[in-house]
């Protein structure tokens, strides 16, 4: 688990630890542990703090076993692969993306 909070430039993935379906997709170029401490509180926007705000079970859990590395890449593959991932996937916690949850949305232009 140590060597997984030390990496860095990866897409990850955080996973409820009450509801399994209850997931967030996320990019970080830092050590994944510098990742979860914004998710814990610095980031006030995070989805995933919102969560472990509401979700009892997760908030007794160690937090660090509740995320997981989906890829490595490279710094400049990791936002287009973050987003392949949500796209793909469609995580509930991923609400920046709008009801859409990353999916491509076809225009017609006039």
């Amino acid at each position: 688990m140590l060597q997984t909070l030390l990496k860095s430039v990866q897409v990850y993935k955080f996973t409820c630890s009450r509801d399994s379906s209850n997931t967030y997709i996320g990019e970080t170029k830092r050590q994944l542990f510098e990742r979860i401490k914004d998710h814990r509180g610095r980031d006030k926007k995070s989805a995933v703090l919102q969560h472990l705000y509401d979700c009892n079970q997760c908030q007794n859990s160690d937090i660090a076993t509740l995320f997981e590395i989906l890829q490595r890449c490279s710094a400049q593959n990791v936002c287009s692969t973050e987003a392949i991932l949500i796209s793909k996937y469609r995580p509930p916690l991923n609400t920046q993306l709008g009801p859409e949850k990353g999916a491509v949305v076809s225009l017609s232009l006039y």
